[in-house]
């Protein structure tokens, strides 16, 4: 079974020989590839090296891959396990300590701190094998992995921050401008909002994370904080999460989204967007891809993309809102440990960070949403960029985290569903978070 194909369809694209050339020369590299990568890649063992992962991986890296085992004779044989199977799957392995896989990928909300001794820490191996100009690597990514001994554990691969989307087109001709705070957002709606035809805005009310990542993006920049510092106690029903909570539902009250809220996921806020069902909406900067794609969308070409807007109330100086990221682990277990680090220092370089972004994944270094074939494919990039700075990853990987998620998913669905008010639904999750952190 194939998963669900985010960051665009990237599984349309293969990365050509001449985007390979142009890569490099886009990325400023004297060769094919910098003295960095032939030097990291000389060094790796010929062998094989196993790759627990999500399908999407094989196919941004599936060119890759080739490069790879003729280049350092090792090849490197991807696993791929779609949700819900691969979380499942990762811990059962890291907890037996088997040395099946080289190298385990799932992304930063579904990875908890209760594995790390399972995990192998990377310090070490960045110290006596660096990777290609640390400093590009976006430092925002990597403290996603950081344990709270303040090791790095997990390796970003795959990144993405929620931002505006929004019809440029119909922006210019109603005469609106780029919203800076909520109440002009909700202006724009409803200025937009043309039912059935169109609708000014699309939330993800599904009974699964996208619901949480959606409402994430209006809680975080009314103010809200999910939990105390000490991660003893919930804050989600805080005047900012009643508040907060309360505007993301007045979208669904209001009609001011498409019917079918409380089912809508990501592939459903894509098809909204490309066929003019909704003219705005905050979603994942990755969706800029399909959402602009001419043969699929029938606006290509009349997008605008922004940082999300913020409560002023809030004090708040920056847009911020969800952002996730995919990261690769290796197992303690491992007998391949120092060729896997090797390996994806390889693979997140700064021409194959670029290659990758090309066929459709989220960058992990800085320097490739300046890169100009990048920024031809991708017009949201310095909008990405920008709400980089200040994403929010959201919960702790807490040993709770994923049963918190469940909770707090099913409380929101049952709000967009109408059967909570938004009172209802913060006390609710704030009692149930509160009694899971105890317990």
């Amino acid at each position: 079974m194939r998963g669900p194909r985010r960051c665009g369809d990237p599984r349309d694209r293969r990365i050509t020989r001449r985007q390979v050339l142009r890569a490099a020369k886009d990325a400023g590299l004297a060769s094919l590839i910098s003295s960095w990568a032939v030097k990291q890649a000389s060094a790796a063992p010929p062998g094989r090296l196993t790759w627990l992962t999500h399908p999407v991986f094989g196919d941004v890296t599936h060119d890759l891959l080739l490069r790879y085992k003729n280049e350092t004779g090792t090849e490197v044989v991807l696993d791929k396990v779609p949700y819900p199977g691969l979380r499942e799957k990762a811990y059962l392995e890291l907890s037996s300590g088997s040395d099946r896989y080289d190298l385990i990928s799932i992304t930063q909300d579904l990875w908890t701190w209760d594995i790390n001794a399972r995990i192998e820490p990377l310090d070490g191996l960045m110290q006596s094998l660096p990777p290609e100009a640390p400093s590009d690597l976006n430092a925002r990514l990597l403290s996603m992995f950081r344990g709270p001994d303040g090791k790095l554990y997990g390796w970003p691969l795959r990144s993405g921050v929620f931002i505006l989307h929004y019809r440029r087109d119909l922006y210019e001709e109603m005469k609106l401008t780029v919203p800076r705070t909520w109440e002009e957002y909700k202006a724009n709606a409803r200025a937009l909002n043309k039912p059935p035809e169109r609708y000014g805005n699309f939330i993800m009310g599904t009974q699964d994370q996208f619901a949480f990542h959606d409402w994430q993006n209006y809680f975080f920049n009314f103010g809200g904080k999910l939990l105390s510092p000490d991660h003893r106690r919930c804050l989600i029903n805080s005047e900012q999460g009643v508040r907060a909570t309360e505007y993301w539902l007045s979208f669904v009250k209001e009609n001011l989204v498409p019917p079918g809220a409380a089912s809508a996921k990501w592939d459903d806020e894509i098809a909204a967007m490309q066929q003019g069902l909704a003219a705005q909406t905050i979603g994942w900067s990755p969706y800029a891809i399909p959402i602009n794609d001419p043969k699929k969308s029938k606006f290509s070409g009349k997008f605008g993309w922004a940082v999300a807007p913020v409560d002023p109330k809030s004090g708040m100086r920056h847009s911020e809102t969800f952002l996730t990221c995919w990261g690769v682990f290796i197992p303690r277990a491992s007998r391949n440990k120092e060729a896997a680090y090797k390996f994806l220092a390889w693979i997140t370089n700064r021409q194959n960070d670029l290659l990758m972004a090309l066929a459709g994944n989220g960058p992990v270094r800085n320097s490739t949403y300046a890169q100009s074939m990048y920024v031809r494919m991708n017009p949201a990039a310095a909008a990405t960029l920008e709400a980089l700075k200040y994403g929010n990853p959201g919960l702790p990987p807490l040993p709770k985290r994923p049963e918190i998620t469940v909770l707090i998913n099913q409380e929101l669905n049952a709000g967009v569903a109408g059967k909570k008010t938004a009172k209802q639904v913060v006390d609710d999750i704030a009692a149930g978070v509160t009694r899971l952190l105890s317990s």
